[in-house]
């Protein structure tokens, strides 16, 4: 699962965030995508909905991913110029048993993470 935060270019009033929200709220969004998948993979009316949700959730390991482009501005406390290492840690204690491994990449590290995709 990849969730992508833009902050390279920040439009009208920002709201604030630290490190710990920002995985949080990653946190929560991958918990809600995987009942939505254990949902669909019970329920689903559709045929290949049901078997798409049942190979999504019957997977051995699973990679969670957060790709996190960082304000370009001016640094200050509410865009920390770097905030990847705030935002790892909290990560790996909150994934710890789904993925102890979880990455936070941008466009500069992605290819450096050997990732089967690219980002432009």
């Amino acid at each position: 699962m990849i969730e992508a935060k833009d902050y390279r270019i920040i439009r009208g009033q920002p709201n604030s965030f630290t490190p710990s929200e920002m995985a949080e709220d990653f946190f929560r969004k991958v918990s809600d995508s995987r009942d939505g998948l254990e949902d669909a993979a019970a329920n689903a009316v559709d045929l290949k909905e049901r078997q798409f949700a049942s190979r999504a959730t019957s997977v051995p390991t699973m990679q969670l991913v957060l790709h996190l482009e960082p304000y370009a501005g001016p640094a200050a406390k509410l865009f920390p110029r770097d905030p990847t290492t705030g935002v790892l840690q909290k990560l790996k204690q909150l994934f710890g048993g789904l993925d102890s491994q979880p990455l936070v990449l941008n466009i500069a590290n992605t290819r450096r993470a050997d990732v089967p995709w690219a980002v432009s």
